[in-house]
C-alpha cells in the first residue's frame, strides 16, 4: 500500500482528496497546514504528494522548494485553480512530478498518481538492483550477509531524511564509509562532507574547531578560523 499525502488549507477539497485517492486503492493523509506536513516528514515520506499552489502561510510553490531539498526523489503533485504558464513552468523548475487543475478530474488524477508511485517504486527498484550488481556493493559496502543488507537497507531510509545520524561499530568495520554513503545519498551530496576526529583531539580546543573563532580570541589566536559547522554548511559534519 502506498501512502498518499495531500496539503490543501481547503477542508472540501482534501475531503474530496481522501475519497478519490482511498478509491484508487491507497491510504491517504491530509494536512491543512503545510506546516505540520514538513513536520511531519520526520516520521517518513509517503509515495506522493498532492500539494495545493495557494495556501495563506506557506504558498506551494516555497513547500516545492523545501520538499526538493529534503526528499529530491519525492513526486509532489501541484494542484491549483491557477494554469498560468509561467506558474507551470516554474513549477516545473523546481521539480513538480505534475500539475492538476481545479476542479479535480477523477481520470486525470487517477492517471498521474498511477504514473507517480510507478516512477517511485522503479527508482527503489534501479537501488535494488545496483545492489545487488557489480563486484563494488552498494555505495562502496561490499557484501552479501543479513547484516550487510541492513545496513543497504537503513541508508536507503536515511536518504531522504534529515535526522542526526549515530553510527558505531568497532574499529575497522567501516564507520567512515557507511558515513560518506549517507552524504553521497542525500539531498546534501553537492554540499561539503567535513570529518572531526573528535577523540583525537584534546578536549580544550573543540569548541573553537567546531564553532571557529576570531583574531586574538585567546592566546595563540593569530588569525580568524572558520568552525566545522560553517564549513559543512550545505553538506554534512
Amino acid at each position: 500500500m502506498s501512502l498518499i499525502v495531500g496539503v490543501d488549507d481547503d477542508p472540501v477539497v482534501l475531503a474530496l482528496l481522501a475519497r478519490l485517492v482511498e478509491e484508487f486503492g491507497h491510504p491517504f493523509t491530509g494536512y491543512s497546514s503545510p506546516e505540520d506536513f514538513l513536520d511531519g516528514l520526520r516520521d517518513g515520506l509517503p509515495e506522493a504528494v498532492i500539494l495545493d499552489l495557494q495556501m495563506p502561510t506557506l504558498s506551494g510553490m516555497e513547500v516545492l522548494e523545501r520538499l526538493r531539498e529534503r526528499a529530491p526523489d519525492l513526486p509532489v503533485i501541484m494542484l491549483t485553480s491557477q494554469t498560468g504558464v509561467e506558474t507551470v513552468v516554474e513549477a516545473m523548475r523546481l521539480g513538480a512530478f505534475d500539475f492538476l487543475s481545479k476542479p479535480i478530474d477523477r481520470t486525470a488524477l487517477g492517471t498521474t498518481l498511477r504514473n507517480a508511485v510507478e516512477q517511485r517504486r522503479l527508482r527503489r527498484r534501479i537501488r535494488d538492483l545496483e545492489r545487488a550488481g557489480g563486484r563494488a556493493g552498494y555505495q562502496g559496502i561490499v557484501g552479501t550477509s543479513a547484516s550487510i543488507r541492513a545496513v543497504w537497507e537503513a541508508l536507503d531510509r536515511l536518504a531522504d531524511s534529515e535526522v542526526t545520524v549515530l553510527i558505531r561499530g568497532e574499529s575497522g568495520t567501516g564507520k567512515e564509509l557507511v558515513a560518506r554513503a549517507v552524504h553521497r545519498m542525500s539531498s546534501r551530496a553537492g554540499g561539503p562532507f567535513e570529518e572531526l576526529n573528535c577523540g583525537a583531539m584534546p578536549e580544550s580546543l573543540q569548541e573553537s574547531e567546531l564553532f571557529g573563532h576570531e583574531r586574538g580570541a585567546f592566546t595563540g589566536a593569530s588569525a580568524r578560523r572558520r568552525g566545522r559547522f560553517e564549513l559543512a554548511h550545505g553538506g554534512t559534519l
